[in-house]
């Protein structure tokens, strides 16, 4: 762990405020000067570049997230292929190919485009072999258990073939056939859904994504989600895609009647509430420790006024899909729910006062 200061509040940074991944050359942090020391006692001849990445990269053009992505970073503008970088590549094909039978079509290869700050790039240059894995998502993997299988899995496999030599027939070719990483992966994309602006009726498709809101403490987290983009998305992927042709999009609407406190939501029945047009409800009394709503309606105070829908990026994705007048999904907070079955994966809607 280089970045334990930084691990515990979930940010890149350590106290210091520097970004130890870009102080490989000047070396100001305590952590970096740890590092290139431990390097240089060992100089080993292979090291491996343990990373966390988004859960929103994708194997290049499929919808599968880049649970694993590899790379032999470069040690140069150039981007040349050295016998030590070259070593790293053949390695990360073997892990490849071992790491397809576990999560098949999930393997990314990370841009090579040098970095001279880096870690990973000045240890290639220094002549360490250096094998980055990235840890991105994986479905309903949310604290990433069985990506660290897939890293135990593909560390395991490198040191094999290291002990065993094998790694140096493979063809440097093939390194090049791992799909390059994509960005284009949503939570939820909503496909070819009607929507009604001036007069006229739109199709559109819609990307969301559920960033996560740290508690204090750093020891859990609840969502506040945002449109990220719309339009034609027909590039883009999703964990989970609806596909709503034939559905008119519908903003939500007050419940008329005021509730006292938030204890007194479960004696709401939020489905019908969701199928009748509503999608907020005031409560006379919010407590100050509680942060978000537990139902999937969003909870506002007596006082707040909610504005004027407008369907755009940045916005919080809350509406109502409605197929021949009637309603039968919701988007509550950038959650799907299924009015008529009740599925959903919602975890929590929001609190405005």
């Amino acid at each position: 762990m280089l970045n334990p200061d930084g691990a515990e509040v979930f940010q890149r940074r350590n106290t210091l405020g520097v970004d130890i991944n870009r102080d490989a050359l000047r070396l100001q942090s305590p952590e970096s000067k740890t590092l290139k020391r431990v390097r240089d006692s060992l100089s080993a001849n292979f090291g491996f570049n343990l990373h966390d990445q988004s859960t929103y990269y994708n194997a290049e053009r499929t919808n599968k997230p880049a649970t694993i992505s590899y790379l032999a970073p470069a040690y140069n503008y150039e981007k040349d292929i050295n016998e030590v970088r070259g070593n790293a590549m053949k390695v990360i094909v073997f892990m490849n190919n071992i790491i397809q039978k576990y999560a098949p079509g999930q393997v990314g290869r990370y841009n090579d485009d040098f970095e001279p700050r880096a870690f990973g790039d000045n240890i290639q240059k220094w002549g360490t072999s250096t094998i980055l894995i990235e840890s991105g998502g994986y479905t309903e993997d949310v604290e990433k258990q069985e990506i660290r299988k897939l890293n135990y899995v593909s560390i395991l496999s490198a040191i094999y073939t290291i002990a065993k030599g094998n790694y140096k027939d493979i063809a440097l070719e093939d390194y090049e056939k791992i799909p390059e990483n994509d960005r284009k992966l949503f939570d939820l994309k909503i496909e070819g859904v009607s929507y009604g602006l001036m007069g006229s009726e739109y199709i559109l498709d819609l990307g969301i994504q559920r960033p996560e809101v740290d508690l204090e403490g750093h020891n859990d987290f609840w969502y506040s989600s945002r449109i990220i983009d719309q339009g034609d998305l027909s590039t883009y992927y999703g964990y989970k895609t609806f596909n709503a042709a034939g559905y008119v999009l519908k903003p939500g609407k007050v419940y008329p009647n005021t509730v006292k406190s938030i204890k007194e939501l479960n004696k709401l029945n939020s489905m019908e509430l969701l199928k009748s047009g509503y999608t907020y409800v005031r409560v006379e009394h919010i407590e100050e420790n509680i942060l978000n709503s537990p139902i999937p309606l969003h909870i506002i105070s007596t006082t707040y006024k909610v504005p004027k829908f407008n369907l755009s990026v940045g916005k919080n994705p809350t509406f109502l899909l409605a197929k021949d007048q009637k309603i039968e999904k919701a988007v509550i907070n950038g959650f799907l729910v299924d009015l008529e079955t009740g599925d959903s994966d919602f975890v929590n809607a929001m609190i405005y006062k």
